[in-house]
């Protein structure tokens, strides 16, 4: 709604530079209908400040959508300023009617002590009812709980459990945590290969979340040594001969991004012809003393075979 507000208002602003009166006016009305309710016509927010005052409105009322909302903008300070008290006693206000998202924001308030008294066993039942809702959220901060051991025996076996119920619901931070999970070897089996079977979805999720905690860790996904890019096209493309789609196309992808150049000195591949590296078939070098000069800087260690 905000955007196509601001659409219209360059619309109005520009025919006023023009000096289109007509065209101004039948802008501004536009803008002025846009502002409004469709049925009601009361003016509708529009800025933070305003989508906050009508959200403290609602959770006034007792709206739990409106009292989550109102929750989310004290704790980041949006439209107001931060306030970590009122943020919790409205994120407990929506809990105890039932929605979901609070829970598991209420509960994370609670084990750090944010806003409320710090209660590790209180933050873990708001997670377990979150869960029970199905909120990707509540089944991560109970896998969080277990890997460290905060408040509960330490539990890495459950704890990665856990956090693959919250990736295949598509919350990209478990994403990442399983994906560490697989990179450390935490909780999980030996071997990957048992653990995953024939999770499609899993294997998709790991191949992309290696890819994710080198970039956040390293700021690149080629760091020779560290670099988890075989391994995740391994995945990748297991997870692509069992049918998922976005694999394979982010396969495709990372393949398409390093054909261009020499992985050890960036020559570009317009210069000279590139050739893969034997093993892993991901990398490419312009001659053997660059890829020998790779394999030694840390290549060796993250080289796999792909197929």
């Amino acid at each position: 709604m905000l955007g196509r507000q601001a659409s219209l208002a360059n619309q109005a602003r520009e025919a006023s530079v023009a000096n289109d009166p007509s065209a101004a006016e039948y802008h501004a009305k536009n803008l002025e209908t846009a502002m409004s309710c469709p049925l009601c016509r009361a003016k509708l927010p529009c800025n933070e400040k305003e989508t906050f005052e009508a959200s403290l409105n609602n959770a006034k009322k007792g709206k739990a959508y409106a009292q989550h909302a109102v929750a989310t903008k004290y704790e980041a300070g949006r439209g107001t300023r931060k306030n970590l008290n009122k943020a919790a006693k409205y994120f407990r206000a929506a809990a105890e009617q039932g929605h979901p998202w609070s829970m598991s924001s209420y509960g994370n308030l609670l084990e750090k002590g944010l806003g409320v008294g710090k209660d590790i066993g209180e933050a873990k039942k708001w997670y377990e009812r979150s869960a029970e809702l199905k909120q990707p959220q509540g089944y991560y901060h109970q896998g969080n709980l277990y890997e460290n051991g905060i408040g509960v025996q330490k539990d890495e076996a459950k704890a990665a459990r856990l956090y693959r119920v919250a990736a295949d619901m598509g919350f990209d931070i478990a994403q990442c945590s399983l994906g560490c999970c697989y990179d450390f070897g935490t909780g999980l089996p030996e071997n990957p290969e048992q653990a995953l079977g024939t999770n499609a979805t899993a294997m998709g999720n790991v191949s992309s979340t290696m890819l994710k905690i080198a970039a956040i860790r390293y700021g690149r996904c080629d760091v020779a040594g560290k670099s988890p890019v075989p391994k995740a096209v391994y995945w990748g493309k297991r997870a692509a001969k069992l049918g998922n789609e976005e694999a394979a196309a982010a396969v495709k992808q990372i393949d398409d991004l390093l054909s261009g150049v020499c992985a050890n000195c960036n020559k570009p591949a317009s210069s000279v012809n590139l050739k893969r590296c034997t093993k892993c078939r991901v990398f490419r070098y312009c001659g053997r003393d660059c890829q020998r000069e790779h394999w030694k800087a840390g290549h060796k260690l993250d080289c796999c075979k792909t197929d």
